[in-house]
């Protein structure tokens, strides 16, 4: 089974750390194309190839595996209180997971940009596809006060 949020994490941390896939075989005793499975999303069975992908990518196995409420893994079925629709804190908890998870997206993608012109052309298309509403920029105005 494969999972987008899994395959985000795998090359996220690729990408961070400047790993190839050749590399994470290497390191995990792993084929070249069975990382490239792992990268494209499809969970690692066995809990010593979860340890060594983690170990590779320089994380822990909390941070590549370890979902929050609202992240589960595609081949998982939300427990019976995430599919509640109805239970305010329980999406209350999603919204704010969510929040975090963009913010903690937007920073490593920032990081990675290294010219004010390309941060510049990132500002402006963000203005551009993602409008704030008259009542948000005053609150994005107070916040910065």
């Amino acid at each position: 089974m494969e999972n987008t949020e899994f395959a985000r994490r795998v090359r996220l941390l690729m990408s961070k750390n400047g790993k190839t896939l050749a590399q994470i075989a290497e390191q995990t005793g792993n084929a070249v194309s069975t990382v490239s499975t792992w990268r494209r999303g499809r969970i690692p069975k066995s809990p010593r190839a979860k340890e060594m992908l983690a170990e590779a990518l320089g994380a822990t196995t909390d941070e590549l595996y370890t979902f929050h409420s609202g992240e589960i893994f595609a081949n998982e079925k939300p427990s019976p209180r995430m599919a509640e629709s109805g239970d305010t804190s329980a999406n209350e908890a999603s919204v704010a997971n969510t929040r975090r998870r963009i913010r903690l997206y937007f920073r490593d993608f920032l990081e990675s940009v290294d010219t004010q012109e390309e941060l510049e052309k990132i500002f402006t298309d963000l203005r551009v596809f993602f409008p704030l509403s008259p009542s948000a920029k005053r609150q994005s105005a107070g916040a910065r006060r």
